[in-house]
């Protein structure tokens, strides 16, 4: 998967753990291995229908909130955010 070039920037500046976005659920090894199957498992609880685009990069999972955002890598080097937000008894992506 190709990862854009905005996201790297992030990375450089976030993904070691630094500052506002400090812990494991940020950094790319983790973005990379298990933020994805958590998206899944949130989306499945939320008994959403919709599937998780197969090039979409979870980057950050609010806890308590089941939500979560992400980019998609087919979408250039600045792509839009995208976001699944489970609201009381509705869920939807935006």
């Amino acid at each position: 998967m190709s990862i854009p070039k905005a996201y790297q920037e992030f990375l450089l500046w976030t993904g070691n753990g630094q500052g506002l976005l400090a812990g494991d659920y940020h950094n790319w090894g983790y973005v990379a291995s298990t933020n994805r199957n958590n998206a899944l498992g949130i989306m499945q609880l939320a008994e959403h229908s919709p599937n998780l685009p197969e090039d979409a990069i979870v980057f950050i999972i609010y806890q308590g909130d089941h939500s979560f955002s992400f980019i998609r890598s087919s979408e250039g080097d600045n792509p839009p955010v995208h976001m699944f937000l489970e609201r009381g008894d509705r869920a939807e992506m935006i």
